[in-house]
């Protein structure tokens, strides 16, 4: 077994010296085989987090500890990868104003898969805080969204994110760089669609670093953030996810999320987010939301097709959609064949550069 540095091979993400942001303290590197490196976290290395409190206190993005492991994966193959299985979310790291938090990532290959975990100094690295999985060859085939329902009330991004100032509301949460709704549409049950503003994915990771191997996160967790206007009143926080496709780019794009329905306190998803080109930027099948307490969007009685004097009596099902709900089983979503009848997408798989048929 060797010791030592871990290079990226070129993938997104490294330093001037070849470590990504995560890499630089290798504990264990065996080329192609396993990795084990330590990074610490702390609001003077990674301002981002500041941006990023629940409840008060700062914590890792979901979306930054997939980058985490997406760094070692890709140094693990050699090359980038960008197709990830297997998603679970089980704990959140929350790093302290003062110190700061040291996390502890590791990549081994098994087979077909790269598997990575994110442990952390607070649980002494004996626990799972995320996990996920790298495929090294890419899935074959195209990817379908269902069609959404029809138009509900459109939403600006203050809609969203709420009256700055409000204790405990959805304005404390997220901020800053991850704050990157434009405007949404609600469409049929618990769907939207949307443009989000872009950004540069240079400069998250501070001097010496490129661009994150998954592209800006403050994008992916809009991606995802954009989705608590589906579900008012409850404050949602991703817990895992079947698979995602993430293809960086620039520039500001296109969202459109489909409802599956929900398992207890978690709430399903299929999204995709296009360029203005039509081609995939990035792409969840059967993301997975929690509800994680009553404080979170309350939108205005006209968006939640309330009455002015309070909410409106629960109705009964009248879709699949939510049907499945009901049930406590999440209604089909996004496909991998390209038999469905009437999708309104059709993206392929393994061929970056194509463009998504909406």
């Amino acid at each position: 077994m060797s010791t030592g540095t871990a290079g990226t091979a070129g993938a997104g993400g490294a330093g001037r010296d070849g470590r990504g942001r995560f890499l630089t303290g290798a504990r264990v590197h065996v080329p192609g085989v396993d990795l084990v490196a330590d990074s610490r976290l702390s609001l003077a290395d990674d301002p981002y987090l500041a941006d990023y409190r629940v409840d008060g206190r700062a914590t890792l993005p979901a979306v930054v500890a997939l980058e985490a492991m997406a760094q070692a994966a890709c140094a693990l193959a050699g090359r980038p990868l960008d197709e990830i299985t297997r998603m679970a979310f089980d704990r959140p790291v929350a790093v302290p104003d003062d110190g700061g938090a040291v996390i502890r990532v590791r990549a081994l290959r098994c087979g077909p898969l790269i598997e990575t975990v994110l442990r952390c100094e607070e649980t002494d690295f004996h626990v799972d805080h995320f996990r996920a999985a790298f495929p090294l060859e890419p899935t074959d085939g195209t990817l379908e969204v269902p069609r959404l329902g029809p138009d509900g009330p459109p939403l600006s991004a203050a809609d969203l994110y709420g009256a700055a100032g409000l204790p405990g509301g959805p304005a404390c949460f997220p901020t800053g760089r991850f704050r990157r709704v434009i405007r949404l549409t609600l469409a049929g049950p618990r769907g939207c669609r949307g443009e989000l503003r872009g950004d540069d994915a240079l400069g998250w990771f501070g001097a010496g670093y490129g661009r994150p191997v998954l592209g800006s996160p403050g994008l992916n967790d809009a991606v995802i953030h954009a989705l608590q206007a589906c579900v008012p009143r409850h404050r949602l926080l991703p817990s895992g996810g079947e698979r995602l496709l993430v293809r960086p780019s620039q520039g500001d794009v296109r969202l459109h999320a489909v409802g599956r329905g929900r398992r207890g306190d978690e709430h399903v998803w299929d999204v995709t987010a296009t360029d203005v080109r039509g081609r995939l930027v990035v792409a969840w099948t059967g993301l997975r939301l929690r509800e994680a307490d009553p404080a979170g969007w309350e939108p205005p009685p006209e968006a939640a097709g309330e009455p002015a004097g309070g909410p409106a009596e629960p109705q009964e099902p009248e879709s699949e959609e939510e049907t499945e709900e009901a049930k406590g089983q999440p209604a089909p979503g996004a496909t991998l064949s390209s038999t469905r009848s009437e999708p309104v997408c059709l993206t392929s798989l393994n061929s970056p550069e194509a463009r998504t048929r909406w």
